[in-house]
């Protein structure tokens, strides 16, 4: 299990170039970029039962690999944890949530 954390900030188009001049950002950019096509299928329940719980359930597709991602807000502001598991098919892999959020 891992736990993501967002940090999502509002500014103006110069104040974001004023934010992309600063040697410490500026420092952890990449001058590489990457294309890459992702799928990303999110499931649920017919009555939205994960949705109600704060839990999403994805299956993204990159190439030939499939992962699946199970996503809980946790009690602080912006965490959520997150169990990612490389699976072989489109569909979820349910018996492979166990110890997750997902668990009975």
């Amino acid at each position: 299990m891992g736990a993501e954390i967002e940090l999502k900030l509002a500014t103006s188009k110069r104040g974001l170039q004023q934010a992309m001049a600063l040697p410490w950002l500026k420092k952890q950019a990449s001058d590489v970029s990457r294309k890459q096509e992702l799928t990303s299928v999110y499931f649920d329940t017919n009555d939205f039962v994960l949705r109600e719980h704060d839990i999403s359930l994805r299956v993204r597709k990159a190439g030939a690999q499939r992962l699946q991602t199970i996503k809980a807000n946790s009690s602080a502001l912006v965490a959520r944890e997150e169990w990612e598991t490389e699976i072989d098919r489109d569909e979820p892999k349910l018996e492979l949530a166990r110890d997750t959020a997902l668990a009975p």
